[in-house]
């Protein structure tokens, strides 16, 4: 097991004394029991069925696991990066969460196998949940949290954005982020014009225009100038709208240039990749559709 930091320790500590969570013990049947509840995730967002996680016999989850991953079976959360959490409220088991034990960035740690019941959810507890782990982090002196999603995972997104959660990068999945260094966002959306809000000033106003974008950001310097051209993308994103703001043959250069985090245009080339991955897989896609985009299949975009 890994030598954790003392602040690190001492936030997981603080995690599990929320009163929201239960450390994942290592009984083999509670273990099994809570990799159901992840694969229920994967099956909710890759097959799009719900599915009841106490359901899942050897056979069904083996069938599973073939359909909506790409292992051959989930491995015990019990490894050496992160640590198992059940979501409780009062005695009973509603959801997962992970929590990281390695320091990313500047003193961020990942959160990850966040999954609530369908009957425990408009509750407000993944946001309870999501807070808690927050405050236990800065509370040791830690910036905050990161966590990795999919695009094609449009409920989890649209969560993460309506928090405040800051997008970090994306040069393979969405990386988002909620650090105390980082301030409040909100977004002003009047018909075909939007603004990405900070400390009650605009810092980047969009214009829809057909299939483009017209994008104009205020200069400055620090993380929020960093990371906004990012983050008011992809909420724009999820509400269908254009991402290319010039010459549709020029879309592609931040991605291609090797670059993880950026503005539309950045966004624009990496979403039709994911859609045709998880399409290539067998997975369900169902996105808004973003106009000017190019959409084509996984063999097309690998031949490029």
């Amino acid at each position: 097991m890994i030598d954790l930091g003392p602040n690190v320790a001492r936030a997981h500590e603080r995690f599990a004394r929320s009163g929201l969570v239960e450390p994942l013990s290592q009984d083999p049947d509670d273990v099994q029991h809570w990799l159901d509840h992840e694969l229920a995730s994967f099956i909710e967002n890759r097959a799009g069925v719900l599915i009841e996680p106490s359901t899942l016999d050897e056979s069904a989850r083996r069938d599973w696991i073939g359909r909506v991953t790409l292992d051959a079976l989930l491995e015990s959360p019990h490894g050496a990066y992160s640590r198992p959490f059940w979501i409780c409220d009062g005695d009973q088991r509603l959801g997962t969460v992970a929590l990281g034990t390695l320091l990313h960035g500047s003193s961020m740690l990942n959160l990850s196998s966040l999954y609530l019941h369908p009957r425990a959810r408009r509750r407000g507890l993944s946001r309870r949940v999501l807070t808690a782990a927050y405050h236990a982090l800065t509370a040791e002196g830690l910036h905050g949290l990161r966590l990795d999603t999919l695009w094609s995972w449009q409920p989890a997104i649209r969560h993460y954005l309506s928090l405040g959660m800051w997008v970090y990068g994306w040069k393979r999945d969405l990386v988002l982020c909620w650090t105390r260094t980082l301030p409040t966002w909100s977004l002003e959306i009047a018909g075909d014009d939007a603004r990405f809000m900070v400390d009650g000033a605009p810092l980047i106003s969009a214009r829809k225009q057909g299939e483009r974008l017209e994008w104009r950001a205020r200069g400055g310097a620090g993380a929020a100038t960093l990371l906004a051209p990012g983050t008011f993308a992809l909420a724009l994103a999820v509400r269908g709208w254009p991402l290319i703001t010039r010459d549709p043959t020029r879309a592609a250069e931040p991605a291609r240039g090797g670059s993880d985090m950026g503005g539309p245009e950045g966004l624009a080339f990496e979403i039709p990749r994911w859609e045709a991955w998880d399409l290539a897989q067998g997975w369900r896609v169902e996105t808004p559709a973003i106009p000017g985009l190019a959409y084509a299949s996984w063999e097309e975009l690998a031949g490029d």
